[in-house]
């Protein structure tokens, strides 16, 4: 069945009621907070309402926001000031703060990385943008969750944390480690977002721009990018070999490798170690 069905009042109505007009009062006091608001209920749509009517058709966020604002008498006087409430939308989300998650396995030698869904996307860590009223932690903590299905709520700890300023915006992950690749299961919240999940070791990831901007190839022939890795590598592995040498008594294998190896390995021709998964 051809997906060209548009949705219906009662659907869109749904939908506003569930993610807008029960939102809490002051975050339908500016547009910005609104539209983070349609933007998770296009999320909604385009993930379980769709999948429930294969006939509903794929629409961009403008499009779906021009259906919202028809049909929600509150929004309803802004029609027509759609264009610009979402150039400025996204003026407004290409400085918001992002927050994520580093995840390690117990050697500290594996760092889990997502990737999207589409066949040209980066390799890069869970992350996303924080939300109004959100701490630091609560955004990582939700994003990661979105992104890989898996809980680090009971491990984040506050003081372990790469922030760096990456085109004028704010960028924070909080490391967590000890995970076991073999128990961890990892399935995302949101659909159509990531196609991809692999552990990759720390010590073959690129730490420079240089390396960052090499696409490398895995035994398959596959092509692997992470552009949004580099700039994080060298102080992870300044956090390892801190944690390391602090921590005499952290239960590694005796396989693992040493720090030196660890901080001075080059990467490797082709960094992608680890199944990946999308679903």
């Amino acid at each position: 069945m051809a997906s060209n069905k548009n949705p219906g009042k009662e659907l869109i109505q749904d939908i506003t009621t569930r993610f807008i007009l029960t939102a809490p009062a002051e975050q339908l006091t500016a547009f910005e907070s609104i539209m983070f608001l349609v933007e998770q209920a296009h999320w909604y749509y385009e993930d379980f309402a769709r999948e429930q009517d294969s006939s509903l058709r794929s629409m961009s966020l403008k499009d779906f926001a021009v259906v919202v604002f028809q049909n929600c008498p509150e929004l309803r006087t802004y029609l027509d000031d759609i264009e610009q409430i979402m150039e400025h939308f996204k003026a407004f989300k290409k400085n918001v703060p992002v927050m994520g998650g580093i995840l390690l396995d117990r050697t500290l030698q594996r760092v889990l990385l997502v990737k999207g869904w589409k066949n040209t996307a980066c390799w890069g860590f869970p992350r996303g943008k924080i939300h109004k009223n959100e701490t630091d932690a609560q955004c990582a903590v939700r994003e990661v969750l979105e992104e890989t299905g898996y809980d680090i709520e009971d491990l984040v700890v506050e003081e372990d944390f790469i922030e760096l300023t990456l085109d004028g915006k704010r960028n924070k992950l909080y490391i967590v480690a000890g995970l076991d690749p073999d128990s961890a299961q990892f399935a995302p919240k949101c659909k159509g977002e990531i196609g991809g999940y692999a552990w990759h070791k720390v010590a073959d990831l690129p730490a420079t721009r240089d390396e960052g901007n090499q696409t490398f190839l895995s035994e398959d022939g596959v092509k692997h990018k992470f552009f949004m890795v580099w700039p994080y590598m060298k102080p992870l592995r300044r956090w390892i070999k801190k944690r390391l040498y602090n921590n005499p008594t952290w239960d590694m294998p005796a396989d693992c490798m040493s720090v030196a190896d660890i901080l001075y390995a080059q990467p490797a021709a082709a960094p992608f170690h680890g199944d990946s998964s999308p679903d």
